[in-house]
């Protein structure tokens, strides 16, 4: 089983009006096939496509309890939806034929890690006992990207970094 992929860490907490990032790639298993039963959240994509398309980007949203206790569970998963939605209005402003797709959330199982780097560390190894269970969801989902957002870090300037591709798969 392929366990690699590409995860992008988000640092949430922002003011309103914050950018969200999200870095999109486009696997390649969206040349063919039917994934029309998949629903993404409630309001995260306007309308969802019967066949993905190289041009559709299927996201997973996983994230720690400490976020939920700092922004509480409605706003927080509003966040989600915003940074979903201005990933589509950015690459259509820009002209490039790319959408996103929120296909689920979940939260995790470990509490939030001590530094982005080490939790960025952790998701690329789902063996390692971190996060193990990010893999998993993201087979689940049929997710091309996983996004982790962590609640805020006291004095942390970073919103986010990531991996495309480890070439670690086993």
């Amino acid at each position: 089983q392929d366990t690699s992929g590409d995860y992008v860490m988000t640092q949430a907490g922002m003011p309103p009006g914050g950018n969200d990032v999200v870095q999109a790639h486009a696997g390649d298993d969206h040349a063919t096939g039917s994934r029309s039963a998949r629903q993404a959240a409630p309001g995260a994509m306007p309308q969802i496509q019967p066949r993905d398309a190289a041009s559709l980007v299927d996201v997973a949203i996983v994230y720690p309890a400490s976020l939920v206790a700092e922004l509480g569970d409605g706003p927080m998963r509003a966040q989600f939806a915003l940074g979903i939605t201005q990933t589509n209005q950015a690459f259509a402003a820009s002209g490039i034929p790319t959408q996103v797709r929120l296909v689920g959330t979940r939260q995790l199982a470990q509490p939030q890690l001590a530094s982005t780097q080490s939790s960025l560390y952790a998701l690329q190894n789902p063996s390692d006992g971190q996060y193990d269970e990010v893999a998993g969801f993201r087979e689940e989902v049929h997710a091309d990207l996983v996004s982790m957002w962590h609640s805020n870090y006291p004095g942390s300037i970073s919103c986010g970094i990531g991996y495309i591709g480890s070439g670690d798969a086993k």
